[in-house]
């Protein structure tokens, strides 16, 4: 079972930039995947917690 959460911020928007410095944008991502029934009782997976970012522009 895998939970998540993503999000994308307009930083360009925020910002007021004009147009000529195009479209500015960060985001990130936090996930928790939980492993189920017996293959983690017995070592075979486990439990994670992820995530990442990325600041962008098109």
């Amino acid at each position: 079972m895998e939970y998540g959460l993503n999000i994308d911020y307009d930083l360009s928007g925020a910002m007021r930039w004009s147009a000529d410095v195009g479209v500015w944008t960060i985001s990130s991502f936090l996930y928790f995947s939980d492993a189920l029934g017996h293959p983690e009782d017995e070592g075979l997976i486990q439990d994670e917690l992820f995530g990442g970012g990325a600041i962008g522009s098109f």
